[in-house]
């Protein structure tokens, strides 16, 4: 017997059939991690563990060979890993966020044990979880059809939600590689630079390829912060926002703060595959 057809939400039915039309009107906030098969915990509530589907991690030294792609002076080597998912598939189901952010929507990233835990009425999508102290990297596979409901091949890619993080993509704009670094800012090597830590980290990562395909990359200063501080959250788009803001007439609101949390177009930590 056939399964029967998924039944979605209208926030996910939206993702599935309008995905442009879905982020032009609503903000989405990622988790930070995927998560597996539901189980009843010790008070007999059904929990979904958190999960990190890498299948190969390095640890990626700062010395020797490597040092080459780092700033000269001590780099000490503190535990910065890559790590390879191999198995970037989850499934969501798009509510309203109640929790963090107003009016945005949110979505557990379920990554079941197997086809018999696949959670009813959620849409697969590839996604790109998060870890501290990695270089968290997925290549998305060239799209085998033009059906956008083959749960085997999405048609839409998330990577987990960024506050500082750098995300990096390369290779070939039909299977892309898409990295996903993060720790809190002057936590690396390089202090309160961190996008540049994790660009050199990248370089070193990928050396035994041999050939610098180059990259494009989404970092901290181009959403949260232009201070340069740890800390911060400042950038030039939140501050013309602010001086839009006071030119509107005076009324029942008063302006308190701006802070540029998904003002800016990168910040959503989310886009269809290239």
């Amino acid at each position: 017997m056939p399964p029967r057809p998924a039944i979605y939400n209208k926030y996910t039915q939206m993702l599935r059939d309008r995905p442009l039309e879905l982020f032009k009107q609503f903000s989405v906030s990622p988790p930070d991690g995927a998560v597996g098969d539901a189980a009843v915990d010790a008070l007999g509530s059904l929990r979904r563990n958190r999960v990190m589907p890498i299948g190969v991690r390095s640890q990626v030294p700062m010395d020797g060979t490597l040092a080459q792609f780092f700033r000269s002076g001590p780099t000490d080597p503190i535990g910065f890993k890559a790590g390879t998912v191999n198995n970037g598939i989850a499934w969501i189901n798009l509510v309203e966020d109640t929790t963090r952010m107003y009016n945005a929507l949110t979505f557990d990233a379920i990554i079941p044990s197997s086809q018999r835990t696949i959670p009813a009425n959620h849409l697969p999508v590839w996604f790109l979880p998060w870890e501290s102290r990695h270089l968290i990297d997925m290549t998305i596979p060239a799209r085998r059809t033009d059906d956008d409901h083959d749960p085997t091949d999405p048609g839409i890619f998330f990577t987990a939600a960024i506050n500082g993080c750098s995300v990096f993509v390369r290779g070939d704009p039909s299977s892309p590689t898409v990295f996903h670094g993060g720790i809190s800012q002057g936590q690396t090597p390089y202090g309160n630079e961190p996008a540049a830590f994790w660009r050199d980290l990248l370089q070193a990562s990928v050396a035994h390829e041999g050939v610098n395909r180059g990259f494009k990359e989404v970092n901290n200063t181009d959403y949260i912060n232009q201070t340069g501080v740890s800390g911060g959250a400042k950038t030039a788009r939140g501050d013309q926002y602010l001086q839009w803001l006071k030119t509107l007439p005076s009324g029942p609101f008063t302006i308190s703060q701006v802070v540029p949390w998904g003002c800016d177009s990168a910040s959503a930590g989310c886009w269809p595959p290239i």
